[in-house]
């Protein structure tokens, strides 16, 4: 009650006020009008805007650099934690201009956003999203033993290798190279060494967003070769190679080829082993060489000489008319005839009969024919590398 009492005073002594102003202002006659003043309310002026990074990379952004266009530097990192795949996070008080926009994977591969427009008192959303991957890469590594020089890689439908891959580079052996950005299919992949041998690998799959791995080795080589050389003074038109434990020769190793003399002839893929070798020359006469041996990634040369003759023969040619049952020669100086030459054999009449492989030197002859008679030959000298002949007389 006494509160009530109270603001009821005091709305009465208000009143009076006001009217004992309305007296003292009406008094005045002729003085100045009293001075109105209007007070404007300040609006603020809005001069910044918001990015929203929103992320559907499939992965988490762990860095966010924003950067003005003109700018040559991103300054530093716009977040304190990391932006989950399909979240966003807003970066405020940007001033009002164009950004550059730089985010870092998880995986930290990194995706821009050019010329990003931030109006004042507005957000702007820049969505990263997953890279859509078509390439895929190849990974040549090298296990040959030596370097690999050249590189081509090639789709499996095309019918050229295009260029070397590797440029000015080499791969060593125990390095690998990768090629990257490389469309998804099918690839046949060519490498050269530094021994100027190529090796090959067909069909070889590229799927986007993986390496394929192509491994070069060293060959294992099984086989070994053999050279013929030909010192013969004549050419070898045939040659015949047969394993040491082989009953046959099998097929002449030359063809339509012949080997010239003081030149030669390699026969490759041989496996590794021990040989027969036979030549047959162009007089018709046969050169062996027995128990070559062949060893594998290796060359064998077998060379073929003119054989030294220190021997010559005799022919005995039967002029008698009767069967000669023996022959004996023998050096003009010994006293003694020696053995029977012809064996269990007989020279008929009208025949011939050659030895063989006799020393050079002065002989003496001597026939018994069927009839028990004998015929003589005396002091002639038999050559090496000739024929001597002896007619037996009737």
């Amino acid at each position: 009650m006494e509160f009530f009492i109270f603001r009821k005073s005091a709305r009465l002594f208000c009143l009076l006020l006001f009217s004992l102003a309305l007296v003292i202002g009406g008094c005045g006659g002729g003085g100045d009008s009293p001075t109105t003043t209007t007070v404007t309310p300040t609006v603020p002026v809005v001069t910044t805007g918001t990015i929203k990074i929103a992320n559907n990379t499939g992965q988490t952004i762990n860095n966010v650099y924003i950067s003005s266009t003109s700018a040559t530097t991103w300054g530093t990192d716009q977040i304190s934690s990391s932006i989950s795949n399909a979240g966003s996070r807003d970066i405020t008080t940007i001033l009002a201009g164009s950004y550059d926009v730089k985010v870092v994977l998880a995986d930290s591969s990194i995706k821009y956003q050019y010329g990003v427009s931030v109006s004042a008192g507005s957000t702007t959303t820049v969505t990263f999203v997953a890279t859509v991957v078509t390439t895929g890469s190849i990974k040549i590594a090298n296990s040959t033993g030596q370097s690999i020089n050249y590189a081509y890689v090639s789709p499996a439908s095309s019918s050229t290798w295009g260029v070397d891959q590797l440029g000015s580079s080499t791969i060593a052996s125990g390095s690998n190279f990768t090629l990257t950005n490389i469309t998804a299919g099918s690839y046949d992949v060519k490498v050269v060494l530094a021994d100027g041998s190529i090796k090959y690998q067909y069909g070889v799959g590229v799927s986007a967003g993986y390496i394929t791995t192509v491994t070069f080795v060293a060959t294992v080589v099984t086989t070994g070769s053999i050279k013929i050389a030909n010192s013969t003074g004549q050419s070898i038109n045939y040659a015949y190679v047969s394993p040491a434990s082989s009953s046959t020769w099998g097929v002449d190793q030359l063809g339509s080829s012949t080997i010239a003399s003081g030149s030669n002839f390699t026969l490759t893929n041989i496996t590794a082993g021990s040989y027969d070798v036979k030549v047959v020359l162009a007089d018709g006469s046969i050169k062996y060489q027995y128990g070559v041996s062949v060893s594998a990634g290796y060359i064998t040369t077998v060379t073929f000489v003119t054989t030294v003759v220190t021997t010559g023969s005799l022919k005995i040619s039967n002029l008698s008319g009767k069967t000669i049952n023996y022959a004996y020669l023998s050096l003009a100086s010994s006293s003694a005839w020696g053995v029977d030459q012809l064996g269990s054999s007989t020279i008929a009449s009208g025949s011939n009969y050659t030895l063989t492989s006799i020393p050079p030197g002065t002989y003496d002859f001597k026939a018994i024919l069927a009839d028990g008679t004998s015929r003589y030959s005396y002091g002639f000298i038999i050559s090496a590398g000739s024929t001597r002949t002896v007619n037996v007389n009737p």
